[in-house]
């Protein structure tokens, strides 16, 4: 009797240690400063749905911010004779439809880079994960990493490609007015099949360059120590993205100028993609292939750079990121 006493008398004590030992490690942690809802949230929320809000809000906020910049690659690229250089084409769409019309197509692109970037990098994540974990260790990680990549990008298209192509005749001056009489019209004239124009082409475009960008990117952030909250850290980000996009971009401009033409009604429908390559090559040259380069890889650079970098951010805020993830659940990195 008395040895059963003694032992609930020492249990309370031992549970007291270990509350006492848990409080000062948290305190002694250098993200004791963390807010407590990070915690909460982590309890509350399964990480992949976290990683998807992240990859939306880091969406939005990169073509948000980049906009005016993609509707002077749309124009020029929809009729590069007419425009010609980047400032030459803002003067001529403040001239024409006024400086409002380099917002024009904003509000597709703001609601669908939001759920396709969701989806893309939910899809991403998922399966970079599920790769990592049953990969055989001889299977190269940028190899992974591709495959994962081109997942996100089948995925997320499915409503990428829509909002591409009314948001490409918005802003060539196709279709005028907002959004819903965009889809309206474009829909009406063309029918389902219309808001699909070029997704082969947005395919072709966008595999290579999705491989590319996170398979850089990938690289360069395995250089960088702790996460995105840190400035210091942010900044490194910001510029692994910007050179990943950047690279990326450049590469694969001539799928990106057929792609447009196709989306805008500039090449007719159905037209395959290596035939309209040969036919831009041979009616308006390399330039052509490459009509709207810079501008698309400064775009690309800064929509590249500050996504992946507002991603990382996000992450690490939603206690998303991995490493976050597991410090704020008690599990070991």
């Amino acid at each position: 009797m008395l040895c059963s006493q003694t032992r609930t008398r020492r249990r309370p004590r031992r549970a007291g240690v270990l509350v006492a030992a848990r409080q000062s490690a948290a305190s002694a942690s250098p993200h004791a400063s963390e807010p407590a809802t990070a915690s909460a949230t982590a309890v509350a929320t399964p990480r992949g749905w976290r990683l998807a809000l992240a990859g939306g809000i880091a969406g939005a906020i990169s073509n948000s911010l980049l906009h005016p910049l993609d509707t002077v690659k749309t124009v020029r690229q929809y009729d590069p004779r007419t425009f010609r250089g980047v400032l030459p084409t803002v003067r001529v769409i403040a001239a024409e439809r006024g400086i409002g019309a380099l917002y024009a197509g904003l509000l597709p692109a703001l609601l669908g880079s939001a759920i396709s970037s969701s989806l893309y990098f939910g899809a991403y994540e998922l399966v970079k994960r599920r790769l990592t974990r049953h990969a055989h260790p001889t299977v190269p990680r940028p190899f992974l990493h591709g495959l994962a990549a081109v997942c996100g990008n089948v995925t997320s298209s499915i409503l990428f490609v829509p909002k591409e192509v009314v948001k490409a005749r918005m802003q060539a001056g196709v279709e005028r007015g907002r959004f819903i009489s965009a889809f309206q019209g474009t829909l009406s004239a063309h029918g389902v099949a219309g808001l699909y124009r070029g997704y082969k082409a947005t395919l072709l475009r966008n595999i290579p360059s999705t491989v590319l960008r996170f398979v850089l990117f990938e690289e360069f952030r395995r250089m960088v120590q702790g996460d995105a909250r840190d400035p210091k850290n942010l900044g490194q980000f910001l510029l692994a993205g910007a050179l990943a996009g950047a690279i990326a971009s450049g590469i694969t401009t001539p799928m990106d100028v057929v792609k447009t033409r196709l989306s805008t009604g500039a090449l007719a429908s159905g037209t395959r993609v290596l035939p309209a390559l040969r036919h831009i090559a041979v009616s308006e040259g390399v330039r052509g292939l490459y009509a709207g380069v810079r501008p698309r890889m400064v775009w690309s650079a800064l929509s590249t750079g500050v996504g992946f970098g507002s991603y990382e951010l996000c992450k690490a805020l939603l206690a998303a990121d991995v490493r976050t993830y597991n410090r704020v659940n008690e599990k070991p990195s």
